[in-house]
């Protein structure tokens, strides 16, 4: 009898495992937490104002520290450099033109921390570019957190990287 519901079990896992994607990728065999859930739709909410020249409501979107680190910007003149103060939308506006125009998005892994406060999205965008009409691609990693317990969720960290190169090695 041991043996059955062992074996029913093994069974039921590798039936399981064979309908899942790797790394917890958004697709409809993956079952998200509540708090994945939560920051995916954040997500979603920040790339659609992102692509649709809607910079500032993106902005909303981002901690406070992120929103700073986007908004200070060196200016090269030589020996006297200084920094400047830019709005963050300002930051996304010009990463949002270097993703190419109509471009989409593919979330392909969705991973939330152990304590379920924290979720990382990694994906791509996919676009062309305003010069020469070549395909782009862009690489992207989101970590979305809850501030404190309670506390609202927010983009704190952002990293795109274009790779306009390689952008016919991914799909």
């Amino acid at each position: 009898m041991l043996r059955i519901r062992y074996g029913l079990l093994c069974g039921l896992l590798t039936a399981l495992a064979s309908t899942s994607s790797p790394a917890g990728a958004s697709s409809p065999g993956v079952v998200l937490s509540p708090e994945a859930k939560w920051a995916s739709g954040i997500a979603d909410d920040f790339w659609k104002a992102f692509l649709d020249d809607r910079e500032q409501q993106a902005a909303g979107l981002l901690s406070p520290e992120l929103s700073k680190s986007l908004t200070t910007f060196e200016q090269d003149a030589g020996a006297n450099w200084r920094p400047l103060e830019m709005p963050a939308s300002a930051a996304l506006g010009r990463m949002s033109r270097q993703c190419g125009r109509g471009a989409s998005v593919k979330t392909d892994a969705i991973v939330a921390s152990p304590q379920h406060n924290e979720v990382v999205l990694k994906g791509y965008l996919t676009g062309k570019s305003g010069v020469d009409e070549k395909r782009t691609l862009s690489d992207f990693t989101m970590r979305i957190a809850q501030e404190g317990p309670g506390g609202r969720w927010s983009i704190r960290y952002l990293l795109i990287t274009h790779r306009e190169e390689d952008a016919k090695k991914k799909p």
